[in-house]
């Protein structure tokens, strides 16, 4: 009798806990959905409200001056870039990626499209580009770029295509060697694994792009 009783606490004991299991994966079905779907729904108001509201004299001013230019070879003449500057777009059929480009790698471009960091090249001048953007939007689709995609990149001075070479997922804590000795290269990075919210994603993800075509800068010795 005795081992009969401990038998049906057993078999009761399992009983709820399979209710509990039960439970917990069916919330899981139900509310994980809601808050991946509005969390990004969040996130797409939030930059729209941003980039609808008054500019204060101190923030950076956006200039649309985009021109693009079908240079693909030769030895072209450079173009000012300034800060806030639309100067080119990003494209790549691959992943659905048509995006402009600003000068800067601060909140008021990221709003606008994708930025390319003053601390580094422009295409055509013979070093690293890098090009971040929100991955939440124009680079949502970034970590489905394959080796060997070709992303194309129009600027006020040429035009330039790269090709995927390589992938690396870093911690917020680690960084990458942008220097080039011998070659340009286009480098493309977002926060990693997608979230809503920047906060969450404590990785970044880079694409590396070699130069596959495109004009060369004539660079003065003032510059």
């Amino acid at each position: 009798m005795k081992k009969d009783g401990t038998a049906g606490k057993g078999r009761a004991l399992l009983r709820h806990l399979a209710v509990v299991l039960v439970f917990v994966l069916a919330a899981a079905l139900v509310f994980t959905p809601i808050w991946v779907l509005g969390g990004r729904y969040a996130v797409s108001a939030v930059h729209d409200v941003q980039a609808k509201l008054p500019r204060a004299d101190s923030d950076l001013q956006l200039t649309e001056q985009y021109d693009p230019q079908p240079n693909t070879f030769g030895i072209v003449d450079g173009a000012t870039v300034t800060g806030g500057m639309h100067f080119g777009r990003l494209e790549c059929s691959q992943i659905g990626l048509d995006c402009p480009v600003y000068y800067g790698a601060n909140r008021v471009c990221l709003r606008a499209g994708a930025a390319a960091s003053t601390a580094y090249g422009l295409p055509g001048y013979g070093k690293s580009t890098v090009v971040t953007g929100y991955n939440t939007t124009v680079f949502r689709n970034l970590a489905q770029l394959k080796k060997g995609d070709l992303i194309d990149f129009s600027t006020n001075w040429g035009h330039f295509s790269y090709r995927v070479t390589d992938h690396q997922v870093l911690t917020s804590d680690e960084s990458v060697d942008v220097s080039v000795v011998d070659k340009e290269k286009l480098i493309l990075f977002c926060t990693y694994p997608q979230s809503p919210f920047g906060n969450l994603a404590d990785q970044r993800l880079y694409v590396f792009c070699e130069k596959a075509s495109g004009p060369a800068v004539e660079v003065s010795a003032d510059d």
